[in-house]
């Protein structure tokens, strides 16, 4: 199977499991205040990080490295499991301190349920990461799809029995719980009882600045919650941050999708060049088809997109998703550069990049914060537009790319989504006087899927069609 087919199939699965988180976030959203979903960012944000250092760059040392020498794969696993029993540990001793911090004491039980997690993440950790190096995305979609559903489930339920906040952290549970059942149900490896150091350290190089780099991003993408929660209160938190569940969200999991493809891939072909580059193409150009309408498309509906789905209670949103929505179609593309650090081995040049990035974005978050969560949005949006040229050109560099080679791809999609986006805005305007609700963004949904259809064959006929063919073909 081919780079592309491995990138659309995988993606095929995986959309039905993110249209499936995005189903069960209106439904929450509808049963729950902003406060609750502010409560539960805030300890999301601190246990986040602390699942972040769990793996220590683990995982994505087994994708890269071609062999794996007697005892590697037990001395990681049995590292990641013990960092995952003390960082529940810490979390439930430090809880207190991070509900003071925030001034919500309910942090401290939501905090001390979360950290149950950490060990079941060192669990999951190694056999994901082993199935991804063999490339078995299909069966990776589908148990996330169940995970998902479940979680779904669990979380609807608690909700509608008055739950609250807890609804949140009980649908969390449940999906790694199943992701972690499926994912040793599908793996053949199990653990030896050897530790290796020698093993250890070989990666200690490649794992720490990737480690670090993870922290340093991790920091600058959720400094922003934090300011906003420290600041201006769980109220405004809750809309920022529904406002970026629902549309970076799923962005960051295609381009997570697809880099979980290409980095083993790129990984086997990373001394020929050639083929890197053809491949990494390949892989933007389906991003781009996929991400380019859904951010136009957000962008041209969101007032009645969340009037609809969401209520009124969640209208300040709207300017957020407006202003996020070209963010997301930047980000859908550079996100994808870490898989070219990672396979050439570059992960001291991210990390020393991540560093710049991380200090121009945290700068921004300050300075809109007198503006509201509106502002921090908007000064993010400025900063991500700025470090976007030079966060493509210096990974394009290693495989032997240019910033404009990419553009070959990218701009049919582009200005097919921007003249469908001119269309829905056009109906929507004309429509509106005799529809509302419902119907009115289910009229613009159904103008704006032709639309691109339409446009994009007559723009990039060729690509369009091959896409086409992947997805209907019979494995």
């Amino acid at each position: 199977m081919t780079l592309t087919k491995s990138v659309v199939h995988a993606t095929r699965w995986s959309a039905f499991s993110k249209a499936s988180q995005l189903a069960v976030t209106i439904i929450l959203a509808r049963l729950l205040s902003p406060d609750d979903v502010g409560i539960v960012t805030m300890a999301s944000v601190f246990t986040g990080f602390v699942i972040l250092l769990s793996d220590l760059g683990t995982s994505a040392a087994i994708i890269q490295r071609a062999n794996h020498p007697p005892g590697f794969l037990s001395s990681l696993f049995w590292i990641n499991i013990a960092v995952g029993v003390i960082a529940m540990a810490v979390v439930a001793v430090a809880s207190p301190v991070v509900a003071l911090i925030n001034d919500e004491p309910r942090l401290v039980p939501v905090l001390i349920v979360l950290s149950l997690s950490f060990p079941v993440t060192g669990l999951v950790a190694l056999q994901r990461a082993l199935l991804e190096k063999v490339m078995r995305f299909e069966t990776l979609a589908r148990i996330e799809m169940f995970s998902t559903a479940l979680g779904g489930i669990v979380g609807i339920a608690v909700a509608l029995a008055g739950g609250g906040i807890w609804a949140l952290v009980f649908q969390t549970l449940a999906m790694l719980a199943a992701t972690a059942a499926g994912v040793w149900k599908k793996s053949v490896w199990r653990p030896g009882f050897e530790v290796s150091l020698t093993e250890i350290r070989s990666i200690v190089g490649f794992s720490g600045y990737l480690t670090g780099f993870n922290i340093v991003n991790y920091f600058a993408r959720n400094a922003d919650y934090m300011l906003i929660g420290s600041v201006l209160g769980k109220t405004e938190l809750g809309y920022y941050s529904m406002a970026y569940r629902v549309l970076m969200f799923p962005l960051q999991n295609l381009s997570a999708v697809i880099t979980r493809v290409t980095l083993p891939a790129f990984s086997k072909i990373q001394a020929d060049d050639a083929r890197f580059r053809r491949g990494y193409l390949a892989s933007i150009g389906a991003i781009a088809l996929i991400s380019f309408p859904v951010m136009a498309g957000i962008f041209s509906v969101a007032r009645p997109f969340v009037d609809a789905a969401f209520g009124e209670q969640w209208l300040p949103i709207v300017p957020i998703l407006m202003i996020f929505a070209p963010v997301g179609l930047l980000q859908s593309i550079v996100a994808t550069a870490g898989s070219i650090y990672i396979a050439k081995n570059q992960t001291a040049l991210m990390f020393k990049w991540g560093l710049f990035a991380a200090v121009v974005v945290v700068t921004s978050f300050v300075v809109g914060l007198s503006w509201g969560p509106t502002g921090v949005a908007a000064c993010y949006g400025a900063a991500s537009l700025a470090l976007a040229y030079p966060g493509m050109a210096i990974p394009l560099r290693l495989i032997g790319l240019k910033v404009k080679d990419s553009l070959g791809v990218l701009w049919a999609p582009f200005v097919s989504a921007s003249l469908m986006a001119l269309l829905v805005v056009a109906t929507s305007r004309a429509v509106s006087t005799v529809l509302t609700g419902w119907p009115l963004l289910i009229v613009d949904v159904a103008v704006g899927a032709v639309a691109y259809f339409v446009l994009n064959f007559l723009i990039n006929g060729d690509q369009l069609r091959m896409f086409r063919g992947f997805f209907t073909e019979q494995q």
